[in-house]
């Protein structure tokens, strides 16, 4: 007992008064619980977890697999301003980083022309613009493109870099010929997805490890409910 007295509730006499009042003790202590309950329910909501996160990564997985992932594809050119595609040995690193910036300004107004080549090599109407940055430190500009598969990224970026490159030969009056300003051609091969089958693993498995702490809130939501609207036992 915990010290809590019990209810007293006296039930009347039946008619004619035949039989005695009977003495009903309605305890107030809560019902006797198994000690591995709390252990249970401990593993139980721990296997629901578990279990959530793995069906989420394998779904992630398929799902990857089935609708695939975008694929990136590189070009490397010589953005100047020597025709020797690495560091020039007459510019500090500070010159060489602003005179690649400013190459990077002219790529940003090629936008449109790059977008309507990237089309014209896809049949993509609407492409992925292309990007560029700097190649490490050197005068090397990566023109990075994206799309639906390793061919058609490849073609993508080749274009983007063909349009930089015959601005760069407008601009600077050079002769040399297109080709010689590839440091590196894109090529399908090399194309990496965009979303590895790992991540898109992992990232299946968060949203399956958020949908299991979901289950399980509500589930002890619903527990806690039951047992606060259960009735108070009644013994003789």
């Amino acid at each position: 007992m915990d010290g809590t007295p019990p209810l007293i509730t006296r039930l009347p006499e039946r008619h004619g008064g035949a039989e005695p009042a009977m003495i009903v003790a309605m305890s107030s202590a809560p019902e006797p619980t198994s000690p591995y309950s709390g252990l249970i329910a401990t593993w139980s909501n721990l296997v629901i977890l578990v279990v959530a996160a793995v069906a989420g990564a394998i779904v992630g997985l398929l799902l990857l697999l089935i609708l695939g992932a975008p694929y990136s594809s590189d070009s490397l050119v010589n953005g100047g301003p020597g025709d020797t595609p690495s560091k020039p040995l007459d510019l500090s690193g500070d010159q060489l980083d602003r005179y690649v910036d400013t190459e990077l300004i002219y790529i940003g107004t090629l936008t449109d022309a790059m977008n309507e080549a990237i089309s014209q090599a896809t049949g993509n109407p609407d492409p992925t613009p292309a990007t560029a940055v700097q190649d490490g430190s050197t005068n090397v500009i990566k023109i990075s493109a994206v799309a639906d598969d390793a061919e058609e990224a490849a073609r993508a970026s080749k274009a983007a870099a063909d349009v930089y490159v015959a601005n760069w030969k407008t601009r600077n009056k050079s002769t040399e010929s297109a080709a010689s300003r590839f440091v590196q051609e894109p090529n399908a091969a090399d194309a990496q997805p965009t979303i590895k089958k790992s991540t898109g693993a992992l990232l299946g498995f968060v949203l399956g490890a958020v949908v299991g702490v979901v289950i399980i809130w509500v589930r002890v939501v619903r527990e806690r409910r039951a047992r606060d609207e259960r009735p108070q036992g009644i013994s003789p």
